[in-house]
């Protein structure tokens, strides 16, 4: 598996891998930062070429998204692309729902109640 810059000729499979993750996302914003080189897929060889198997939106170290096709989850994709993302920056935020709080904790993300919300915000710092 290989984690690259997605192309905007790839903006359908984007937001597919999106859609079938459940994301609210707005479609102009994601379209901005995949021309702005932010969205980055993790793909996989087949046959005839590569198929994208994940997808990190990301928005000036905000992490906006991250999804990983249904029958690949649990093979350490998402863990990849949080990975690719740390080389990057010096430091990431992402807001999630807390039944995703095991996989950020697991990534390294510190994580503290969003005030008025059942969301939770994660940090990452490179130390």
């Amino acid at each position: 598996m290989d984690i690259r810059t997605a192309t905007t000729a790839e903006r359908p499979t984007v937001f597919n891998v999106l859609d079938g993750a459940l994301l609210a996302i707005e479609y102009d914003r994601v379209t901005s930062l995949l021309e702005q080189k932010q969205v980055y897929v993790a793909v996989t060889d087949i046959t005839d070429g590569e198929q994208i198997v994940g997808v990190a939106v990301v928005d000036d170290g905000k992490i906006l998204a991250i999804a990983v096709r249904r029958r690949r989850r649990g093979q350490g994709i998402g863990t990849a692309l949080v990975r690719h993302l740390k080389q990057q920056h010096d430091r990431l935020v992402a807001y999630f729902d807390t039944r995703v709080e095991p996989f950020w904790s697991t990534v390294g993300f510190r994580q503290q109640s969003v005030s008025g919300s059942d969301r939770l915000r994660g940090v990452w710092e490179r130390q």
